[in-house]
């Protein structure tokens, strides 16, 4: 009981490892908690219900890693989930490891993994992923020919033939097959795609620049099969190869007509017609044709650009005789055309026959080429006969013209660069059916690199296939041939020929460039590579003899190593396609010692593009000796030094971790060519030892030495000479031949600020030659370790140091506090005790703060200030001895400066008259404080000239606003404790619709003096800027809605902005003349150059509380604040301009501050009131202190209603018509509709109607006024 578990190792592409783990786990079990996104036979898993939802058995799950920090290897947990599903059930601790200390290693017992998973955790050159059986679309590489067919195919990837292969070319979708009749036969029509080319078929190559292939031409071989059979085989048979436009044979535009012309008779009482001829008498027996001229036509007319006709008939034609016997019938006919427009027939067939012997409807046709054009078809039925030896006793001979077709010769498929069939074939006793098993053996022409020119050549060499992958027509977005590297491909080439290594197979499902181009260079034992100058290339598991870098724990951090402990196979049941029968079958592989007798565990490896069992045999081989010998492998993270090496590079590893080499440490001085003294302590337990040591220049020169006198020392002395030392070169110290490990790397993942993790295996250069040799067991290159007593601590490295939000300490009272949190890597190995120690000063200072030793990895500094800049250093420290203190590294504190985290997966969505937003909680930093939504029309909307609609605390995800109708970008971001916002605004755009009725709505600019008035602005070509450092108003026109209305909405639209200044001495003199935008924008732009114009303005947004959009409404009778009544206050706004017209109606008022103090205005964004009167403004004041420019672009507001609907109900229409006053007015006339309740037709007719009343008559059937009783009115209006 078992799921097949499928995940990849990268988060952006495949790169995928195999398991089966035991069923009915849930998918958070499975991923061991991991982040990762999870489909259960391609059905998505939400990730809510990871812990809820079990795998049942023989599902397949695939798992796809989510980026974050510490997301982990997605590989190694599904190998961690196998072992605890199928092999371990109880957790096993491997002794002094565990994968969260720094330097240790994690063994991953992949007993669950199959052979396949492991290479691809392990090998330098992996094998192609298997196939998977969940893409019944694909054509099954593996699979036999035998049971596939040609298959018409819709919006399915064009084939691609590389190497030679035996394949069923699809049907497009637009070149169905049809059949045709031509006299008494049948042909079929087929158009088939062989995909993409040039295409070498029978020792004849077709494509672009090629003539085409036709059953003329000689071809070698039986390329092309119906079933078993050579196609040269079949009677009747045409067809031609080669591009779409050189296609004729095929066309798939036929327009057809029924002409519905009908001739002859059936009736036996019209045999008197017939006259009798003896046609042959033979022992005294006559045998007569019975005759009946006919003459019988019918002209019908065919579609316009016919470049071929097509005519059927049909019926049922027999003879009976005096011995009720079925005799021969035959209707003779002449076919005769002209073009339209012309007045001679041309005579196409004189005599076109159709003959029967059985009462069984015939059918005949007739097919043949006009030049383009339209054309008239004449049929004429010439005569009919019947051969019997006596006079017929029955008869039929009724025939129908039955279809006109018109034949256009159209291009059904047009794809540049492909190579294409077109075939009519006659129907015979061979091939009676229709045609699904065309099969076609071809071989790729691509263009071959001889050192110095491209040439096309039929080829199956992987090097040229991997080349037209990436530069060939198949790829939409190809690269140009000089982005290969080309010389290498030449190398690699010449390997494949020299060792038969062959690609031969199709392409004909969806995938990438990447996962193709892999699974080509895997038959070649290669892999994709970018060389040093960013050309496409391979990497080949080829030896290599000098390390392009030593790795040790001085130039790297983060070294992890893991073991997959997964038991070798006796033998590989290598699975390939025989080039000779193109079957399925498969080579079995043997382990060395092993053969047919004694092999017990056997092991499945696919090998795509592999047709030969010698090649089979060898790519077993090959993947033995890589599962033996490459069994670890190991990781690391280094900074910029990884820009010197590549993927395939071999480099050399000295770690504690792995028990390889017994330390390393820097040159601090070289004292001759034969004696150097370093920076770490080596201990001396009389073994032999050697050194290898790399200079500045990469360089690496490895020499056997000794230590200097003592136990304990840092002098190394040569036992020859090496030149060109200096200080700070890296040296690795250790017993002889043993002072390292040789790797190669497989992956470098940048993961910024130049950092990259670096994953490596054992080079193992046996592996080469795993076909012509025996396999050596891997050697580790383990060296024991010197006694802890003995030796002094470590120096350990600092990887990284942290002060940002991330680092931010959380106290037990919920404050926060800043700190230094600085990560330490201590390379060690079972059984090492020490602890680490750090010190730090500010930078410039003299004096070091010491902390007390700790044991941990992570390590926190306290008393630091924000934007200060510190050096740090660690030093290891063990039973009182203490390594030297590393490098300072400097770091500047962030603290709670920077901003939050962006907001996530936004999202907004109306629901009634409001929109709900939600969004996913940040909770990877400790300080958020909430959230702000804000939001502005789409097309000019920003964050910063928004309205803020809505906040929420820290933990809430979900609110709602009042929105207005319109079409709206939403933004929302985080805000910390400190005030600082996201940097960059999530979005949203929604059109908000409303079942209101806007009632009015009015833009205020740019003649902003037509409905309103301000304050403290002076109009500048359509736009208010302000005259004054203090308050600036724009008041609109009060609107009077006719009545004390409910719930009615008010809301408005508004650019305007506040722009912020230094307050600086020399500012006045720039600003206060500034009485224009245009000259505003002058002083903005060649700011930069005045000194003491100071920074730039800082622009608010229209939520700031700076910038008030303001209501003050009122109903019927009511007055504003401070006035004495109605009157006076619409004095005042229609005619008061200046105090002294002020100062009349109030009598607390002596000076105009302005005419807005006196009413009572609400800080406003959208919402309901109950009034008649409403006026709306907008306020700009600043704080004290503070210079700027305001403007006011545009104000639009607005007044809308929800729509109601009002019934009235049993009301008497008088004779004459009755008006009925509605309860309450509305604001717009509104939709009345009136019934009566009647045993008789009545018909209730709208007199006129208002927005306060409606008047209705009621008429019967003859349009007599006569009233009603029982009468219902609905008013439905805003």
């Amino acid at each position: 009981m078992s799921v097949t578990v499928q995940a990849s190792r990268h988060p952006l592409k495949p790169d995928w490892v195999y398991a089966d783990v035991a069923a009915n786990q849930s998918v958070y079990e499975i991923a061991g908690g991991a982040p990762v996104a999870a489909y259960i036979n391609g059905r998505e898993v939400p990730e809510e219900l990871h812990r809820l939802t079990k795998v049942k058995e023989g599902s397949h799950l695939t798992l796809w890693p989510i980026p974050q920090d510490g997301a982990g290897d997605v590989l190694r947990v599904v190998a961690t989930v196998a072992v605890a599903a199928v092999a371990f059930p109880a957790a096993m601790a491997i002794a002094g490891t565990t994968a969260a200390t720094a330097g240790f290693g994690t063994y991953a017992i992949a007993a669950g993994i199959s052979l396949a998973g492991n290479y691809a955790i392990n090998a330098l050159i992996p094998p192609p992923t298997p196939s998977q059986p969940n893409t019944p679309e694909a054509f099954n590489r593996l699979e036999s020919i035998t049971g596939t067919s040609n298959r018409v195919t819709s919006f399915k990837p064009i084939p691609r033939p590389y190497g030679t292969f035996r394949y069923f070319p699809p049907i497009p979708m637009t070149a169905r097959p049809y059949t045709e009749i031509q006299g008494d036969d049948q042909y079929l029509r087929m158009f088939l795609c062989l995909g993409y080319g040039p295409l070498e078929i029978g020792g004849k190559t077709v494509g672009e620049g090629h003539s085409k292939i036709t059953e003329q031409d000689n071809l070698s071989g039986t390329p092309v099969r119906i079933g078993e059979t050579d196609i040269e085989l079949f009677d009747e048979v045409e067809y031609e190869i080669g591009t779409p436009d050189q296609m004729t044979i095929y066309s798939d535009q036929i327009i057809e007509t029924d002409p519905a012309f009908s001739s002859g008779f059936n009736d036996v009482n019209e045999l008197s017609q017939l006259t009798d001829t003896v046609i042959s008498e033979k022992f005294g027996i006559a045998l007569f044709a019975w005759n009946k001229q006919d003459n019988e036509s019918a002209i019908r007319t065919t579609e316009a650009d016919t470049d071929e006709i097509s005519i059927s008939v049909g019926g049922q034609l027999f003879s009976v005789d005096d011995q009720a016997k079925t005799k021969k019938a035959q209707v003779l006919f002449k076919i005769e055309y002209r073009a339209v427009g012309d007045t001679d027939w041309i005579v196409e067939e004189p005599q076109f026959t159709v003959t029967s012997t059985k009462k069984e409807t015939v059918r005949a046709g007739y097919r043949w080429k006009v030049p383009r054009g339209q054309y008239e078809v004449r049929l004429t039925r010439i005569s009919t006969s019947h051969f019997t030896t006596k006079r017929p006793s029955a008869i039929s001979n009724n025939m129908v013209w039955n279809a006109l077709r018109s034949i256009r010769t159209v291009q059904p498929f047009d794809v540049d660069g492909t190579v294409c069939m077109a075939l009519r074939i006659k129907a015979t006793d061979q091939l009676n059916g229709r045609i699904d098993d065309l099969s076609i053996e071809a071989t790729s022409v691509l263009d071959v690199y001889d050192g110095s020119t491209w040439s096309p050549q039929a080829t199956n060499n992987p090097a040229w296939i991997y080349a037209d992958i990436w530069t060939g027509t198949a790829n939409r977005r190809p690269i140009a041939q000089s982005d290969l590297d080309a010389d290498s491909l030449l190398e690699w080439a010449d390997y494949c020929d020299q060792e038969g290594l062959e690609y031969n197979g199709i392409f004909d499902a969806t995938g990438t460039t990447f996962e193709r181009a892999t699974e080509v260079a895997a038959t070649g034992l290669a892999n994709w590579n970018f060389s040093a100058d960013a050309k496409i290339g391979v990497v080949r598991d080829i030896p290599q003899t000098i390390p392009k870098m030593i790795i040790s724990p001085r130039n790297s951090f983060a070294f992890n190593y893991e073991l997959a402990a997964v038991e070798v196979p006796d033998a590989l049941r290598v699975r390939f396609v025989d080039k000779n029968t193109y079957e399925n079958t498969e080579r079995l592989v043997f382990d060395d010692g092993f053969d047919e007798s004694n092999a017990q565990k056997y092991e499945t490896l696919e090998a795509k593009g592999v047709t030969d069992p010698d090649q089979a045999w060898k790519f077993g081989r090959y993947h033995l000796a890589q599962q033996r010998l490459r069994p670890e492998r190991y990781n690391f993270k280094q900074d910029v030094q990884h820009l010197r090496y590549q993927r395939g590079d071999m480099l050399t590893i000295q770690y504690d971790t792995i028990l390889v080499g017994l330390g390393a440490g820097r040159i601090k001085e070289v004292v001759s060519n034969r004696e150097i003294v370093i920076d770490e302590l080596f201990v001396d337990d009389g073994k032999d030892y050697g050194v290898k040591i790399q200079r500045q220049d990469g360089t690496v020169s490895t020499v056997s030495c000794r230590l200097g006198e003592g136990p304990l020392n840092q002098t190394i002395l040569l036992n020859s000479d090496v030149e060109d030392l200096n200080p700070d070169d890296l040296v690795i110290f250790g017993e002889v031949g043993r002072e390292s490990i040789d790797v190669k790397v497989t992956a470098i993942e940048p993961e910024g600020n130049l950092i990259a993790r670096v994953t490596t295996v054992p080079a193992a250069d046996e592996i080469e030659q795993a076909w012509d040799a025996d396999i050596p067991p891997f050697d580790p290159v383990l060296t024991a370790p010197v006694s802890p007593d003995l030796t002094s601590p470590k120096r350990p490295t600092i990887s990284r140091i942290r002060s940002d939000e991330n680092a931010l300490y959380v106290d037990s009272d919920g404050s926060l506090r800043v700190r230094m949190l600085v990560d330490t890597a201590l390379e060690s190995f079972p059984g090492w005790d020490q602890l680490t120690q750090l010190r730090y000063r500010p930078v410039g200072d003299t004096q070091f703060e010491t902390l007390d030793p700790v044991r941990g990895s992570s390590i926190s500094i306290f008393d630091v200030d924000e934007g200060i800049e510190y050096e740090v250093q660690a030093r290891g420290v063990k039973s009182g001895k203490f390594s030297p203190w590393t490098d300072s590294k400097v770091h500047t504190v962030v603290g709670k400066t920077t901003p939050p985290p962006n907001v996530q997966n936004f999202q907004a969505y109306q629901n009634g008259e409001s929109v709900v937003f939600r969004w996913q909680e940040i909770t990877t930093v400790p300080d958020i404080e909430g959230y702000e939504v804000r939001y502005g029309p789409r097309q000019k909307a920003t964050w910063n000239n928004s309205v803020k609609i809505a906040e929420t605390t820290k933990t809430n995800v979900v609110t709602e606003a009042d929105v207005p109708p319109g079409d709206f970008k939403f933004f929302v971001k985080a805000v910390d404790t400190s005030g600082n916002y996201s940097e960059t605004a999530a979005e949203k755009d929604l059109v908000v619709k409303t079942e209101f009725e806007l009632l009015e709505q009015t833009e205020h600019s740019p003649d902003w003096n037509s409905d309103g008035y301000f304050i403290g602005f002076e109009e500048q070509d359509g736009v208010l800027v302000a005259t004054n450092n203090e308050e600036a108003y724009f008041v609109a026109d009060e609107v009077d809605l006719g009545f004390d209305a409910e719930n009615v909405r008010v809301w408005a639209e508004v650019d305007a902005s506040l722009e912020i200044y230094d307050d600086l001495e020399d500012y006045g003199s720039i600003v206060n003349p500034t009485s224009s935008i245009e000259n505003y924008q002058s002083i903005a732009d060649s700011a930069t150059t005045t000194e003491d114009y100071g920074a730039l303005a800082t622009s608010l947004p229209v939520s700031d509380p700076l910038i008030l959009y303001q209501i003050s409404y009122r109903n019927t009778g009511e007055d504003l604040s401070g006035f004495d009544s109605s009157e006076d206050y619409g004095s005042v706004t229609q005619e008061a301009a200046n105090s002294a017209d002020y100062g009349l109606i109030t009598d607390d008022v002596t000076e105009f501050e302005s005419y807005d103090t006196l009413a009572q205005w609400e800080n406003w964004t959208r919402g309901e009131i109950d009034a008649r009167y409403v006026r709306q403004r907008i306020k700009i004041q600043r704080r004290p202190g503070e210079v700027g420019l305001k403007t006011l672009r545009s104000f639009k507001t607005s007044v809308d209603a929800p729509e109601r609907t009002e019934k009235q109900q049993a009301l008497t229409v008088a004779p004459g018509g009755s008006t009925f006053q509605f309860n309450r007015p509305f604001h717009l006339i509104p939709t009345v509709t009136g019934t009566v309740e009647s045993d008789q037709a009545l018909f209730p007719i709208r007199k006129s109607l208002s927005k306060n009343s409606v008047t209705f008559v009621v008429r019967d059937s003859n349009g007599n006024d006569v009233g009603a009783d029982n009468f219902d009115l609905i008013a439905i209006g805003a």
